[in-house]
């Protein structure tokens, strides 16, 4: 199922908290967010946006190129590529590129869902 075949940049921005739980353990006196969740947070908004519950049906080219430390602000771009691929970006306020992936997304089935 395509969420959206268009080619449009759909751009979300978010705030790592410092107060998250996952900075007290990832590492301690040197604090970065782990990656999966980059992932997770492209996912949710992709997500809250269609109204839709997805999951990663694949993911090809993921790159961490930068670490996010706490309090840092983000700003997510992903791009429908070719239904059902996106080209997703992490990029920091500078406009630098922390992370990217192409991922495909599926739909899940409203009986998986709950």
């Amino acid at each position: 199922m395509t969420l959206f075949a268009d080619t449009d940049v759909t751009a979300f921005s978010i705030e790592v908290n410092a107060s998250q739980p996952v900075f007290n353990g990832h590492f301690p006196g040197q604090p970065i967010l782990p990656g999966v969740f980059l992932l997770n947070f492209i996912r949710q908004q992709l997500q809250a946006m269609h109204d839709k519950p997805l999951h990663f049906s694949r993911l090809r080219r993921v790159k961490f190129l930068r670490p996010v430390v706490p309090d840092s602000r983000l700003r997510i771009e992903c791009q429908c590529v070719q239904a059902p691929w996106y080209n997703c970006r992490v990029l920091a306020e500078d406009g630098a590129v922390l992370a990217q992936a192409e991922i495909e997304f599926d739909v899940v089935a409203q009986d998986k869902a709950s």
